[in-house]
């Protein structure tokens, strides 16, 4: 196009992407007494194709809610560090296991029945 600038894109510095797409961490049943504080852990691999060093965010800052009105929300770690807006550095060489957990948190007192919530964990390469 005129008046463009001919040159050549940079190579690419290599990519990295979790072993999966969906992590479930399951608390199971559990009684109001047994709410506050309960944890449960998952772990990923995450794969580099080059060495990196990432950052990771969940979408949903450091809390993700499982009752509409606030009386029970999960906190989310990684290699029990908190995610959040601020995110999480990590050095991959090419592939690393980490530590995903949630811990039960209430405010107030969450009525019985089921409870669910979800997020969106992002890499960025730094």
């Amino acid at each position: 196009m005129e008046g463009s600038i001919c040159g050549v894109a940079p190579a690419p510095s290599g990519s990295c992407d979790f072993d999966q797409d969906v992590l479930t961490l399951d608390h199971g049943t559990l009684s109001r007494r047994e709410l506050e504080g309960h944890e449960v852990s998952e772990n990923v691999s995450i794969s580099c194709t080059t060495a990196q060093t990432l950052k990771l965010y969940i979408y949903s800052a450091n809390e993700v809610d499982l009752r509409a009105d606030g009386s029970l929300y999960s906190e989310l770690y990684l290699n029990d560090n908190v995610l959040g807006t601020t995110g999480f550095t990590l050095d991959v060489n090419s592939q690393t296991e980490v530590s995903v957990k949630s811990r039960l948190r209430t405010n107030g007192t969450p009525e019985a029945g089921e409870f669910s919530g979800s997020t969106i964990m992002l890499i960025t390469v730094e």
